[in-house]
């Protein structure tokens, strides 16, 4: 599970003792800079993101599946997915009214 976003991870990790406590065993990674990410040695990389993870692979954001945290998603991330527009819709915030263009 790749986590982006400071709402989205508090809330994840905040979930972590239900998730133990149901014995589900999921790795999380927070996805802070893939950038930085890619700045490491390969062998870290590997550890915490092997190519294979991809086909395998959940995104908790509170961002848009327009743009994903992470290149190279696997073919099942979407569906597997939660993210702010979880309906494939751009979502309006705070008061400002919707404009129907």
């Amino acid at each position: 599970m790749v986590v982006q976003g400071s709402s989205s991870t508090v809330n994840l990790v905040r979930a972590f003792p239900r998730l133990t406590q149901a014995g589900v065993n999921v790795k999380v990674i927070a996805a802070i800079s893939e950038e930085l990410f890619d700045r490491q040695p390969e062998a870290y990389r590997q550890a915490v993101l092997p190519p294979e993870a991809l086909y395998d692979l959940m995104v908790v954001s509170t961002g848009t599946r327009r743009m994903w945290p992470i290149r190279n998603v696997g073919p099942l991330t979407d569906e597997y997915s939660l993210t702010a527009d979880w309906d494939n819709q751009w979502l309006t915030g705070g008061l400002e009214p919707r404009c129907h263009c």
